[in-house]
């Protein structure tokens, strides 16, 4: 009845244990079949999970691989299980899958269903039956914690298994109150349940297959996501939760989660995406910035800023320690000005701007660069350990446990690389100075670092009287240079010669639109990020001329009536944007604005 699936998770030569453990159970028909249907496909379903989880090094035990158990094989397997990995998995991370029926005793607790269960008789006595022969959430919850793992993952597929959820925190927290850990240990707890407490769940198990999905490939996104790099070996619980939701495609139900206790630090789950032979990809953020375009936006329009990057190519010429701050207001290019640097640095994305013909004659250029001596990642959102986790997987290092682990192994490099940090500003603020105060300014030390941020996030560091430039090279302590975008003589030239290209790539006559929008762009501010805005309204304008039978506009009717700053920019884009429609028809032609101001004031 049980099947144990045990592959060494490292590659030969390692420590010989299992990266983690997970027990599957799983029950498809059941000895009461009018009162609990056969759920066809669930037993192949989980063997496909079982077979991924073994690839992924797990150690992993399916309860009901060849038939389906009852209550006795269930506690039986579930202990040996228990014990298994109380023994061998020195607190690495557990996986608990529970697919099959559940009923709910007296309208509130989840009952998992095994295969043996068969309620007769009275009210009173199919209530004692069902007490006495099913599995409740409480005892799974048990199980997951006696396994001795620090961070435990329970998926429940069954109906009504958002009620497991409230029974879960109880006794997660019950069990992390009576446990005392060394230092550097905490516990962890993530459940998610198929649908509601008062829900039937769909028989075909979607929670379980968009676990399988996420197992096989990590989430759906187009969006380039450091903790899902295929460079880190590990994510998170929370990180594997967040994933699911985006391969669910059941419209009938929705998962319900809940987790309990500290995930930082513990012992991480395999990643999926873990590729350790994969070239390294730079962060599309600076690819976009590169190539002067939005999300989804064709084309590679970078212009301009040649005095800046030619400083820049100048002070990598020469690798020695020290900073080299690219600062100045929102939207002047300063993202754009490091991915300049790292898109020409980077082998495959340099080959893409040739071919688009966006490296001209004349264009500074920091020529290629080998993958152990350059690394560029996008600070918004990470903390320093993760930060240090990006710039360690592109420089082929191991993955570091903390920054300092990263500084040990980027001193013994054979040539100092430079790193490019852009974004320091978009640091969440809870970790705006550890970034800094562990990561900027040691790493400035060691080796180049390449930074793109606003002033900000310095203000509190300049002493009376000192400017920035002075206050960075006393707290360093190695060569340090800014260079503030907004000072460039050359701002109004560029952006009239970047709205040009633009307009033209479309079809459009851009001297005289790329002339106006610079002047507003410079005068009232916004920079470049007001000139893609603008520039993207006009060029949607002539498409809509010529789409009717209009004929193409001149310049004067596409400028008129265009938003003046770039706040105006993002109102016109929120007004102008899809609406959503509800299935009964309804149109929402704020569900953009709400959904955006929620976020700022939940971001505060």
């Amino acid at each position: 009845m049980t099947t144990e699936l045990s592959v060494p998770a490292e590659p030969a030569g390692a420590e010989g244990h299992h990266r983690a453990t997970a027990l599957c159970v799983v029950c498809e028909s059941y000895d009461d079949p009018q009162r609990f249907p056969r759920l066809t496909g669930a037993r192949d379903q989980m063997t496909v999970i079982a077979e991924r989880l073994r690839e992924l090094g797990f150690a992993v035990r399916v309860i009901g691989a060849t038939e389906d158990p009852d209550l006795e094989t269930f506690r039986r397997e579930r202990d040996a299980w228990i014990a298994d990995w109380e023994e061998k998995g020195g607190n690495r991370p557990a996986l608990i899958l529970w697919s099959g029926h559940g009923v709910l005793a007296d309208g509130e607790e989840l009952r998992m269903v095994l295969r043996d269960l068969a309620l007769s008789g009275t009210p009173s006595q199919q209530r004692k039956q069902l007490r006495e022969q099913s599995v409740t959430a409480e005892n799974l919850v048990d199980t997951a914690l006696a396994s001795g793992a620090d961070q435990t993952l329970l998926f429940v597929d069954t109906c009504h298994a958002g009620a497991v959820l409230a029974d879960g925190v109880r006794t997660a927290l019950a069990h992390i109150e009576e446990s005392t850990l060394p230092e550097g240990r905490a516990k962890w707890l993530g459940v998610m349940a198929s649908c509601g407490k008062d829900e039937p769940s769909e028989g075909y198990g979607p929670l379980l297959r968009a676990v399988s999905e996420v197992l096989a490939d990590g989430p759906r996104t187009n969006d380039y996501l450091t903790t899902w790099s295929t460079h880190n070996q590990h994510v998170g619980g929370g990180d594997l939760l967040s994933a699911v939701w985006t391969r669910w495609e059941e419209d009938g139900q929705r998962p319900e989660q809940v987790t309990v206790g500290h995930e930082e630090g513990l012992p991480r789950f395999p990643n999926p995406r873990s590729d350790p032979g994969a070239p390294a990809a730079l962060v599309e953020h600076l690819v976009l910035a590169a190539r002067g375009v939005g999300h989804k936006e064709e084309g590679w329009f970078f212009t301009g800023r040649r005095r800046v990057l030619a400083q820049i190519v100048d002070w990598m010429t020469e690798p020695a320690p020290g900073l080299f701050l690219v600062t100045g207001p929102a939207g002047c290019g300063k993202s754009a000005v490091l991915g300049r640097i790292a898109t020409l640095a980077d082998p495959r994305r340099r080959e893409e701007t040739q071919a688009a013909g966006a490296l001209r004659d004349g264009d500074p250029d920091p020529g290629v660069r080998d993958r152990r001596s350059f690394a560029a990642v996008h600070l918004r959102g990470l903390d320093p350990v993760r930060a240090a986790a990006e710039l360690a997987a592109q420089l082929r290092l191991g993955e570091p446990v903390n920054v300092d682990a990263f500084k040990a192994e980027l001193g013994q490099l054979p040539k100092p690389p430079v790193l490019v940090l852009d974004g320091l500003d978009e640091v969440p603020a809870e970790h705006t100075q550890n970034v800094i105060e562990q990561l900027v300014f040691p790493l400035s030390r060691m080796v180049p670092v390449l930074v793109g941020s606003r002033e900000r996030a310095f203000r509190g560091r300049l002493a009376d009287g000192e400017t920035l430039p002075q206050a960075l090279t006393r707290l360093v302590g190695a060569e340090t240079l800014t260079v503030d975008l907004e000072d460039e003589p050359d701002t109004r030239t560029d952006i009239a010669g970047y709205v040009r290209r633009r307009c033209e790539a479309a079809g459009i006559d851009g001297a005289d639109i790329g002339d106006a929008l610079a002047l507003q762009a410079t005068e009232a501010g916004g920079g470049f990020l007001f000139a893609r805005l603008v520039s993207g309204f006009v060029i949607s304008r002539w498409r809509e001329s010529v789409r009717q039978g209009g004929g193409a506009p001149d310049s004067g009717a596409l400028l008129a009536g265009l938003p003046d700053s770039v706040e105006g920019a993002f109102e016109e884009d929120l007004r102008s944007g899809e609406v959503r429609v509800r299935d009964d028809g309804t149109r929402l032609p704020g569900a953009a604005r709400d959904l955006l101001t929620a976020l700022a004031w939940a971001a505060g």
